[in-house]
Formats: C-alpha cells, structure tokens, sequence
C-alpha cells in the first residue's frame, strides 16, 4: 500500500508518532550499551529527526565532534531545525547509510539506526561502518530480527487465503524470511572485520485496542505498509486492508491486538 503523502508530511509524521515510540526504544538501547568516547568524533549514522542525537549532544564533552547523516532530506532538515533551536553543535549530511561521504577512520563512535533500511544493505553498510570508524572506534547498530510482526504476517497471510490471494502466500514468507537471526547480523558484523561483537535483544509490544487503530497508526499506515504490502495489486489493497482490520478485530477476543517486535542492539570495536 503506497503512501499518498508528501516527503515532507512523511517527515512530520516520523517526528510525531514514530520517533516518540519506536524510535525511543531503539535509542534506549543503545543508551544502556554504547561507551561515549571523551574525544574524537561521533558519528550517527539514519538520526532520523534528531531527538536521540540531541540527547547524547547533550552527554558529550567539548572535545567530541557529532554528526549526523540522514538519507531522507526532509527529516534532515526537521533534525537541523531541532538542532539550530536549542544551539546544539552537531554538523548534518545527507547521505545513504551504504555510502558515506567520510575519510577513511575518521570516528571514534558510529551509531547506526538500521529499523527502516533494506536487509539487503546490511553487509555494505556494515562495511561502510568498519571503513569509518578509527583503530579501537565502538559502534552501535541497532534493527528489527528475526521473530518480529509475528501477528501481522499471521493475519496477513489469514487475509490472503479470504480475498482467494494464496499466490501471494510466497511474498509474505519472504517477508519472514528476510528478517535476519541476530546470530546473522552478528556473522555480517564479523565478516566485517569488528570484533567483540555482542548482541542483545529485547522484546516490545505495540498495543492497538481495534482493527482500526492499528490500520491508521502512521507506523504502520505510512512507514510499515509500504514495505509489507508492496507485492499486493493496486486494485486489491482497499480490500486486503478491510480484511486485516475485520480479521484483527475478530481475533483480538475483545484484547488488544500486540505487534511484537524483535528489538536488537548489536555492539562491535574495531580492531
């Protein structure tokens, strides 16, 4: 299901529903495990609309250089506004994440928000990642596994099989599929050239009360959709929608309907 709405209204709605819930739970991993350095340079790699740059501008001394590199333009440019409001030095790019615009070991610490980037680009970015970052540099990476949106895919699926879509079926285990084992992102790490790369998981639940809450959340609406219904015919999205809304309302058992998600953190050092 594509998005009807403008790059920029995209950009707003990520600052007001996904980076305050999905967004800050990543980040709160990342602050339990990441070792600030005292100097050198910070780089966060995907800050999406700065609220979590802020926060670890706020933690580091002087003598730490931050930037930050965003791939979509207009959050970007929300991140920079944030910044320039509240005086805070950290220097912006845009930029993909696989191809940053940086000499060789040039950080002493690389943050990398992955939740929205295509699995397919793991290993380059990793590379990436290892190519910038300094001797003894620490990096965080934190991204959705394997086991996520389990109850989605279920009712996905469910929707297909009613709307007489079974060819779909294979589209939705690629789905699945496509998800990485931690033990994955840790083999990608580590073919990489990191080392210590530790892994770390933790469980969360977006409740939604109704079908409906859950089809017109922005998370899911305009971020998760695009992604999961891509394969689905422009003529029969209206249809697959009503139909994951009434399947979830039936199964919920007057609960709410929880979306899991497979948070995970994975820290590494270079060299």
């Amino acid at each position: 299901m594509k998005t009807d709405k403008t790059a920029k209204e995209l950009a707003f709605l990520h600052d007001l529903y996904v980076a305050t819930d999905w967004s800050e739970r990543f980040a709160e991993l990342v602050d339990l495990r990441l070792k600030l350095p005292e100097e050198g340079q910070l780089l966060y790699i995907e800050c999406g609309t700065g609220n979590h740059a802020l926060e670890l501008r706020e933690k580091l001394s002087d003598a730490v250089e931050m930037i930050c590199t965003e791939s979509d333009v207009e959050r970007l440019r929300i991140a920079q506004a944030k910044a320039e409001a509240v005086s805070a030095d950290i220097k912006f790019q845009n930029s993909p994440p696989h191809r940053l615009n940086f000499p060789n070991a040039e950080f002493t610490a690389v943050v990398c928000d992955a939740s929205f980037l295509p699995v397919a680009d793991l290993l380059p970015i990793w590379q990436e990642i290892y190519r910038v970052t300094e001797e003894e540099g620490n990096v965080a990476f934190v991204l959705p596994t394997a086991g996520s949106f389990g109850e989605f895919f279920s009712i996905f699926w469910e929707a297909l099989h009613e709307l007489e879509l079974n060819e779909l079926g294979d589209e939705v285990e690629k789905l699945i599929i496509d998800l990485p084992k931690v033990s994955d992102v840790k083999d990608v790490a580590t073919n990489a050239g990191f080392q210590a790369v530790e892994p770390e998981t933790r469980l969360e639940i977006f409740e939604f009360d109704l079908g409906e809450d859950f089809i017109r959340s922005p998370l899911i609406s305009d971020f998760l959709f695009p992604i999961w219904t891509k394969f689905v015919p422009p003529e029969q999205q209206v249809h697959l929608i009503r139909k994951i809304e009434d399947l979830i309302n039936i199964t919920r058992d007057e609960l709410t309907f929880r979306l899991t998600v497979k948070m995970t953190l994975v820290t590494a050092r270079k060299g």
